[in-house]
């Protein structure tokens, strides 16, 4: 008796066959690998999110180097080293009162500086913020938009409604047209 998986050749020696099903169940699986791999799960999602934000970064420079452009071309007065768009600082103008900040009496509060990982982290959750406020009035105005529809709607029917009344002979009933007209003059003297 042979194997189910091997095939018996002339010289009685066993050949190994192609099994499809279990090479895709091997390869397709959820778990695989180890961290000494490389092919850890938790290891590839992280992966997955230090590339999304850096690519969300490369996006944010490219916005931020287009801005700068334009607003040179516009001939806002500024210093700007295009290599590197966080170095934009416009020249403060002339003005006679001193600020607070530079005041001789009050010591400069010192900032403390954050090292690249949380500088990056920081702006990153800055960009979720703003990306979810931009949401958030999007599915406002959405609301606005469908409420709007809804009530126009709603009046079309009305007037529909109004408009098509007939008596028993199939004449249209004057009342709801002389109704309408009233209506619409009534709206024409509020405005």
């Amino acid at each position: 008796m042979s194997q189910p998986f091997m095939k018996e050749s002339r010289n009685n020696q066993t050949k190994k066959l192609f099994n499809k099903r279990a090479y895709l169940r091997q390869k397709l699986r959820k778990n695989f690998g180890s961290l000494q791999e490389g092919h850890g799960r938790a290891f590839l999602q992280k992966k997955a999110i230090v590339r999304q934000y850096y690519r969300d970064q490369k996006k944010e420079e490219g916005k931020q180097r287009k801005k700068l452009q334009y607003d040179m071309s516009r001939g806002k007065d500024s210093v700007v080293n295009l290599n590197h768009p966080d170095t934009y600082n416009p020249i403060p103008s002339a003005s006679t009162e001193p600020d607070e900040e530079e005041s001789p009496f009050t010591q400069p509060v010192k900032k403390r500086k954050l090292n690249s990982m949380q500088r990056a982290r920081a702006e990153y959750h800055k960009r979720v913020a703003e990306r979810k406020k931009k949401q958030e009035e999007h599915l406002s105005r959405q609301t606005e938009i469908e409420e709007a529809k809804k009530k126009y709607r709603e009046n079309r029917l009305k007037k529909f409604k109004k408009l098509s009344q007939k008596t028993r002979k199939g004449q249209p009933v004057m009342k709801g047209r002389i109704d309408l007209m009233l209506e619409t003059l009534q709206n024409e003297l509020k405005l």
